[in-house]
């Protein structure tokens, strides 16, 4: 089975996710390391999804056991730009992180995407945000935007 017909079947189906677009190298082949478009709502889905352990209007859609193997730390990031920009360590797909609304820390998980595309997770907060943007040529903002306006509002 293609990655895009599973993920049209398992998790995009279950999720009522129906539009989306994957880009490919050629037409038989994905590009499965980026260019999955899904609207913002959608990207919150996936978010929830992980954030309440793979359950999804009370039906298991990706095991506890998977989303808690995906979201651990796998790799430890030592280089400053990339603990700035992403996250001090990495699972399965998902970066890690801890932000801070003044002298508080949140920890998150979150997933990327160029330009300003990210879906973070706060289990703490019981909060997904999504972000998406076009920052290709400048710096993102995603990060003075989470730690400077949306943790302050809901810490």
């Amino acid at each position: 089975m293609s990655i895009d017909d599973f993920a049209e079947q398992y998790p995009f189906k279950p999720l009522g996710i129906t539009e989306f677009e994957w880009k490919h190298i050629n037409p038989d082949i994905i590009l499965a390391s980026g260019d999955l478009k899904l609207r913002p709502r959608d990207m919150a889905k996936l978010g929830y999804l992980y954030l309440n352990d793979g359950v999804w209007n009370n039906e298991c859609i990706i095991s506890k056991e998977w989303v808690e193997n995906s979201i651990e730390e796998y790799i430890s990031i030592p280089r400053p730009y990339w603990v700035d920009t992403y996250g001090d360590s990495y699972g399965y797909q998902w970066w890690r992180r801890t932000e801070f609304a003044g002298s508080t820390p949140y920890r998150s998980f979150l997933r990327t995407g160029w330009g300003g595309q990210r879906i973070s997770v706060y289990p703490s907060l019981d909060m997904v945000v999504v972000l998406t943007g076009g920052n290709y040529e400048t710096p993102e903002p995603v990060n003075e935007i989470i730690t400077r306006y949306i943790l302050p509002a809901v810490g």
